[in-house]
């Protein structure tokens, strides 16, 4: 063999792996390139052509502005995909519990919009806050609006155990409940101011045993008509003494 034929050799040697290198890495990469082309084609094919907003009335209004900023004319596949739709909108718009939200090959983008309900109202510092039926504060109330609720003053991790008593209240005195207008929490206890002048008094744990009790003895005749003052929170015995409709308790 000559030497222009050993150098040639040579050479081959050291570039035949770059050309196997690169043989390697050409496939996926082609692979790679073609996906991303598919997927930019994709998102931009199936834009949604007209959005929807359903459900409770109370909360569609907002549920359709939230949408306008959220997508802004932003209707390609990414932007309209379900979850993250329903994620967006639970963050921007507090009184919704739940959005359901649904595409369609037509280009129809749907949203049920499901309203929060408020079971009370909480007064925190200088607000009161809106809470739902899990004890959670969700939002303060706006300028003009107060809901026909009860307000609570406690610290919030008592909310959902002045949710729970309501709403034993509710279940054995629904007259009752619709009359109270604020709950306390007391060291030992829960202090219920009720409407005519209308206290109670009742242990901060046992309230479960003494409120069926409580329920049956307002529940007679003698005392069916008449608003009270009433200390519950003794074992044995209990003070009861007829409400005052002037004054404050």
């Amino acid at each position: 063999m000559t030497r222009a034929n050993r150098k040639r050799g040579r050479q081959r040697a050291r570039f035949t792996p770059l050309r196997a290198v690169v043989r390697r890495i050409a496939a996926p990469a082609l692979t790679v390139g073609a996906l991303l082309a598919g997927g930019w084609w994709l998102n931009g094919a199936l834009e949604v052509q007209v959005w929807q907003v359903e459900g409770d009335a109370s909360v569609r209004a907002m549920t359709e502005a939230a949408m306008q900023r959220l997508l802004g004319g932003r209707n390609d596949l990414w932007h309209t995909w379900p979850s993250r739709v329903r994620s967006a909108l639970l963050a921007e718009v507090p009184d919704l519990a739940d959005a359901q939200v649904s595409r369609r090959l037509d280009g129809v983008l749907r949203v049920r919009a499901i309203a929060r309900k408020p079971v009370v109202l909480w007064s925190r510092d200088d607000a009161v806050w809106l809470v739902d039926g899990q004890g959670t504060p969700y939002r303060p109330l706006r300028k003009g609006e107060w809901p026909d609720l009860p307000l609570l003053r406690m610290d919030q991790d008592q909310l959902t155990h002045a949710i729970g008593l309501l709403a034993a209240i509710q279940r054995l005195m629904a007259s009752r409940m619709a009359r109270i207008s604020e709950v306390h929490h007391l060291p030992h206890g829960w202090k219920l101011i009720l409407s005519h002048g209308e206290m109670w008094l009742l242990p901060e744990q046992d309230w479960r045993d003494r409120l069926p009790r409580l329920a049956e003895v307002l529940r007679q005749p003698r005392w069916r008509q008449r608003y009270f003052r009433i200390d519950a929170r003794d074992d044995r015995r209990w003070y009861l003494r007829l409400a005052r409709q002037q004054g404050v308790i």
